[in-house]
């Protein structure tokens, strides 16, 4: 007697679309990742007597190489306060590079974190350029500040890569992916909020 066709079985997907953040995400995770080494690198300047800030170190050197005319544009549009625009300009660079850095994380980690690796020496290498500047101690806190960022992003998308993998759980279970997705944006959130926090706090120590 011939059997009926059996149905053919459906695939298991090997990862679940609905656990994968999407960009607005992959890029709020490069944001926390910065922000975490950034902010944790000048907690530890601002505590210590020998270690340099890498953001101030930036900013100095932008002023020893701009010409002099943007210099004194700069001086006239944002009066004494010119230093300071100057490192919010700079955070607000390494934000971006850090947001688009998260989103190549999420398909391409190793380039990723050499990304942030990068970034950690061109601030080592701007703020060595100033006379009298430590450069072990700049060297030691490029390399917390790298460490940091690249450890955090492992975090963060190496626990949504692994929670992926139980596709055939989450995918039947909205309610696991939407939970996986939340503690995602909290995690990544968190990080953001704690680097800011450290930073700030490493300037107020600073002086």
């Amino acid at each position: 007697m011939d059997r009926p066709d059996e149905p053919t079985p459906t695939p298991i997907p090997t990862t679940d679309p609905a656990v994968t953040p999407g960009r607005g995400l992959n890029a709020l995770a490069g944001l926390g990742a910065a922000a975490a080494g950034v902010g944790v690198a000048e907690f530890v300047a601002g505590v210590s007597d020998s270690a340099p800030s890498l953001v101030i170190g930036v900013g100095d050197t932008v002023i020893d190489v701009v010409p002099g005319w943007l210099s004194r544009a700069a001086i006239e549009v944002f009066g004494h306060n010119d230093k300071t625009a100057l490192i919010v300009g700079t955070l607000i660079v390494a934000a971006v590079i850090g947001a688009g850095l998260g989103i190549v994380a999420r398909r391409r980690f190793i380039p990723a974190a050499s990304g942030y690796v990068a970034f950690a020496v061109i601030g080592v290498a701007a703020t060595i350029s100033q006379p009298g500047t430590s450069a072990v101690g700049a060297m030691i806190i490029g390399t917390i500040g790298a460490v940091v960022s690249v450890g955090v992003l492992w975090y963060l998308f190496g626990s949504t890569t692994n929670r992926g993998a139980d596709a055939p759980t989450s995918a039947a279970d909205p309610e696991l992916a939407g939970a996986t997705r939340r503690a995602f944006l909290i995690s990544a959130g968190g990080a953001f909020v704690v680097g800011a926090l450290a930073g700030l706090g490493g300037w107020v120590l600073s002086g």
